[in-house]
């Protein structure tokens, strides 16, 4: 709706429906818990259940569904490391089922089965993006893995080789963007969020007539894991590829190696897009300065009066509506800053950061 101009009242509209995910969060199982029309949980949830609140899955699929706003559910979750062990135990529960809210085995169930790869129901499309989800967690490895694992064992031919419906061309789809070593995520951005590879050499050619040229020359089954890309000589360090660089042509390099790069692509500024995320700028300023963008960007923590930590959200010009209100998020502090500031000593004054978003506003985080 941004992108269109559309009127505001249509982009706060949307934008807060886009943050809806979160009602249905469960924080005790950390997945998605359907509600019944009061708004309570239901009781007797069973996650291996499929069918009911889900389509053809369970809860284990549809937990990931939030393609558009990845960091917040990985937030919701308690951060990188709890997120990133939701991933894992998708692969390490064992592939049960309840079959109840269908009344029998659908085909789906079976096929998740015969793939076994814990919940991972490659065959049906709700969780096909979510091996890709690493990259928002900071291990980005786990996913060059598990592309891997799911290209090798769920497109073979034999019998069972193919591992579900085509569903409009999803699935096909979904090997082609993998095979490349990228796939889109979150569609509606210029971005691909990166895996790896799967041949030593891949041509494009683009629609425009200009050809993409994917190298990844020490590319094996045993060399999975990415140690560098460049993108047309430069270093790309991003856990993703912009669709208007990739549309000019060139040359992708991937250097691949048989143990994981643990130190790529690591850290916040290289995951993909999230919404929570989007046009946010943080900027430092001292209490009674008017806030500006040329401040300096705030970068790292500043100290802060330990008992006086608050949020003030104050709308200057009148222009913020309930609706964006609405979408304002707590503050976790894992630990107090150690390093003590000159606005810090025995009577410590009042330091303030200016968030800056689309909207026209001032929300104020002060300790």
């Amino acid at each position: 709706a941004k992108a269109l101009n559309r009127p505001k009242e249509e982009q706060e509209l949307y934008a807060t429906r886009s943050l809806n995910y979160r009602h249905l969060y469960d924080k005790e199982t950390k997945l998605m818990r359907p509600r019944l029309r009061s708004g309570e949980f239901i009781q007797q949830f069973n996650p291996l259940k499929w069918g009911d609140a889900f389509t053809e899955g369970n809860s284990w699929h549809y937990s990931w569904s939030v393609f558009q706003d990845v960091a917040g559910l990985r937030d919701l979750m308690g951060g990188n490391a709890a997120f990133v062990g939701m991933l894992d135990s998708v692969f390490s529960q064992p592939p049960h089922f309840d079959e109840s809210g269908y009344g029998g085995v659908i085909h789906e169930i079976r096929e998740m089965q015969i793939a076994n790869m814990g919940q991972y129901a490659h065959g049906n499309q709700p969780i096909q993006h979510m091996i890709y989800l690493y990259n928002y967690g900071g291990q980005p490895w786990k996913a060059q893995y598990w592309v891997r694992e799911s290209l090798n064992r769920l497109y073979k031919a034999t019998p069972d080789g193919y591992c579900g419906d085509e569903d409009n061309g999803q699935t096909s789809a979904w090997y082609v963007f993998s095979a490349m070593g990228f796939y889109p995520v979150t569609p509606g951005t210029n971005q691909y969020v990166m895996g790896a590879p799967l041949f030593k050499k891949i041509t494009v050619t683009l629609q425009n007539g200009k050809k993409l040229v994917i190298n990844a020359p020490n590319n094996s089954d045993q060399n999975r894991y990415v140690q560098s890309v460049a993108l047309n000589g430069k270093p790309w360090t991003k856990n993703w590829l912009p669709h208007d660089e990739l549309q000019k042509g060139g040359v992708l390099n991937f250097v691949m190696a048989s143990t994981p790069n643990m130190k790529r692509g690591i850290d916040e500024a290289s995951a993909p897009y999230s919404f929570s995320k989007d046009d946010a700028a943080m900027y430092n300023r001292v209490k009674d300065r008017k806030p500006e963008a040329k401040l300096q960007t705030y970068t790292r923590p500043d100290t802060i009066a330990k008992d006086g930590l608050t949020l003030i959200f104050r709308d200057e010009e009148s222009t913020i509506s309930a609706a964006l209100k609405q979408r304002l998020v707590d503050a976790y502090f894992m630990q107090y800053p150690k390093l003590i500031s000159k606005y810090n000593s025995e009577s410590p004054k009042k330091v303030t950061f200016f968030i800056d978003p689309t909207y026209n506003g001032v929300a104020e985080a002060g300790g």
